[in-house]
């Protein structure tokens, strides 16, 4: 428990929450109602998804006691035990043997299967699925045995939350009235009509009034090009049935081999037999029903956008949960009870240890990317991921190196996108503009070539704006950055560049009015702007001081011009104002500086420091490299700088 509580926000998390503009701006609850779920992080434009009671939950969680990566994890947590004990309700009433109902509670409760679904905080849904799809079942059992309207009524009211939770959910429609048909052997066909009008006013609220997009079909394959990815991912997922202890993270490609062949065909024999034996075992019946129709959505996947295939181990929460039902009631009831509590409780101890792994993994957003770029070594979107992790983490070395290998292998044009936005970011890191703009020019022909959602073209009008700011051009960045606040008005980030970049040009007016506007249109305490208290510390700064404030803003002109001013400059000086001559394209002086820097200090120690210098503030490994060599041939005696020469250079990355 404390260790999910404790666990980062990585991924969508930080992206849907974190930075979701619905969460941050002064939104209503009918403003909330009308949000989409993915679409430029939780915004009305470019969504697939509408699941308004998640984002709900999440909009109240703000409000009431703030976002926070603990109370976001408590919450999820209190959403899955709710939804076990619910399990647990239902199966008591299902005629089960005594302690099968807790033994097959307690085994789908710590199993590993599940723990995406608990610590991944955008998961939500998937455990409002649960909770309210066994919900709405439960009360329909006790309708059917009390006979009273109360148990109809609040089981339509939780299917509807269901249904506004998460799209395939609808398939809860299915499973009541062959639940309700098995039980009785008949239906009530006014509490499925009002059902099927939920989903009905759902979709006529979700593409007819709301004009959100729908995962579409692209079928681009031949019938037996489909006939082999449904096989694959049937196995695939039986794989994570029957093996549901070390498990990718979030996304799996499948490699086409023979271990999923036979895993399929596994699944093919393991469905016949159950079918056979529920024709004489009528309590195999639904869960064998629960089994096989809690499969469609993720094979109807396949015939989408998101071919050729991704896996994902986290959508079989109720496929897993039919599963364990069925194998209980096939083998372990027959079991002796010494021997069924013996290989339960070694069932127990594995899953509670590979629980526990599996949660570490959640640690920090790079261990995260790590762990998964294990299963994926192939998969260039895990491979930017990992690099995107490695650059947040303020390492673009390493985030080069796995752009690197992510473009040796296919990949979507969406994921191209992303990692020329990575590469024209980690450019203008290392000052090579014009790298930056080839960069950009690609991502223009890709917007071009296919559908670009809004949010990513913005994540591209940054880096514009970055570049003409580091180039020294601040009226083309305050454009842009106009522009894009034009684009998206409840943008916190094109807000708190504007107010820096006025800030460290002294235009303390705009600034100011970017601080009224801000206290306008967001919430309280959501950023700190105060123009007047920046402004008087500005004034009180000593020069060092301005030079690491002006630096700090990306006003590097102004940076260099007062350090250029400073009499008995340090070591430190040095290199800042080195640093900032090479953010302005200011090669000529930075060369000059370099040499008058050696000149006076011709030891192997101020090559090595130069080295460190283009290492870690610009990020340029090979004049990093020339000049630890530079270092090494006055001192060879150097083994650690040898170790590390040798690592970088089989890094390859200049």
């Amino acid at each position: 428990m404390k260790a999910i509580i404790s666990a980062e926000l990585v991924f969508d998390d930080k992206n849907y929450i974190k930075k979701a503009p619905i969460f941050n701006r002064k939104a209503s609850v009918i403003d909330v109602l009308k949000t989409g779920f993915d679409g430029g992080h939780f915004d009305h434009h470019d969504s697939l998804y509408y699941r308004p009671f998640v984002t709900l939950t999440f909009y109240l969680e703000k409000r009431i006691i703030g976002f926070n990566a603990k109370t976001l994890h408590l919450t999820n947590v209190i959403i899955y035990i709710l939804g076990i004990i619910i399990v647990y309700l239902f199966l008591l009433r299902q005629n089960l043997k005594p302690y099968s109902a807790e033994f097959i509670t307690l085994l789908f409760a710590i199993s590993p299967i599940n723990v995406d679904n608990v610590v991944w905080i955008v998961s939500r849904y998937d455990l409002f699925l649960l909770l309210f799809g066994f919900l709405s079942l439960y009360l329909l059992d006790l309708g059917i045995d009390k006979r009273r309207k109360i148990y109809y009524i609040l089981s339509i009211l939780f299917f509807a939350m269901g249904m506004f939770s998460k799209e395939t959910f609808l398939i809860w429609f299915l499973y009541l009235p062959v639940y309700e048909f098995f039980k009785r052997k008949t239906i009530s066909f006014y509490y499925h009509i009002i059902n099927f009008l939920i989903i009905v006013s759902f979709f006529i609220i979700k593409n007819g009034l709301l004009y959100f997009g729908t995962l579409s079909l692209n079928l681009k394959y031949s019938f037996l090009g489909y006939l082999k990815l449904i096989i694959f991912s049937l196995g695939a997922y039986f794989k994570f049935m029957i093996f549901p202890f070390i498990l990718p993270k979030f996304y799996f490609v499948v490699k086409f081999n023979l271990l999923y062949i036979f895993l399929a065909f596994l699944f093919i024999v393991f469905f016949i037999l159950v079918s056979f034996l529920s024709l004489k075992q009528k309590k195999l019946l639904f869960p064998l029903v629960l089994f096989i129709i809690s499969f469609s959505p993720y094979i109807y996947l396949i015939f989408t956008e998101l071919a050729p295939l991704i896996i994902f181990p986290r959508y079989m929460l109720i496929p897993y949960f039919a599963f364990l039902w069925l194998v209980f009631l096939l083998f372990f009831e027959k079991l002796k009870n010494k021997i069924k509590i013996g290989v339960l409780g070694g069932l127990f101890f594995l899953f509670v240890f590979f629980d526990i792994q599996s949660i570490y993994v959640y640690k920090s957003e790079l261990d995260y990317w790590k762990y998964s770029y294990n299963f994926n070594k192939k998969s260039s979107y895990v491979a930017y991921s990992l690099a995107a992790s490695y650059y947040e983490n303020k390492n673009p070395i390493f985030a080069e190196f796995y752009l690197k290998k992510a473009l040796k292998y296919s990949m979507r044009k969406s994921t191209a996108y992303y990692i020329s936005l990575l590469f024209s970011s980690i450019e203008i890191k290392k000052a090579n503009y014009q790298n930056a703009f080839q960069w950009i020019t690609k991502l223009n022909k890709l917007e071009k070539m296919f559908y670009i959602p809004l949010y990513l073209k913005i994540e591209k009008l940054f880096k514009i704006e970055s570049l003409y700011l580091y180039e020294g051009v601040p009226y083309k960045a305050e454009k842009v950055l106009l522009t894009i606040k034009k684009m998206k008005p409840y943008n916190l980030l094109v807000y708190q560049k504007l107010f820096n970049f006025y800030c460290s040009y002294k235009k303390w007016n705009s600034a100011l009015m970017i601080e009224r506007e801000v206290k306008n249109k967001f919430m309280k305490n959501v950023c700190c702007f105060n123009t007047l208290k920046i402004k008087r510390m500005v004034e009180e700064m000593t020069d060092t001081q301005k030079v690491i404030f002006y630096m700090s803003k990306q006003n590097y002109r102004s940076a260099a011009k007062l350090l250029e001013s400073l009499e008995g400059k340090t070591e430190r000086d040095y290199f800042l104002l080195l640093e900032a001559y090479l953010r302005v394209k200011e090669t000529n002086k930075a060369s000059e500086l370099i040499a008058n820097f050696l000149k006076d200090r011709k030891d192997y120690l101020a090559r090595k420091k130069l080295g460190f210098f283009f290492l870690k503030s610009m990020y340029r490994v090979k004049d990093a490299l020339y000049y630890f060599k530079e270092s090494l041939k006055l001192k060879p005696d150097q083994p650690q700088l040898k170790t590390l020469l040798n690592y970088l250079e089989k890094l390859n990355l200049d």
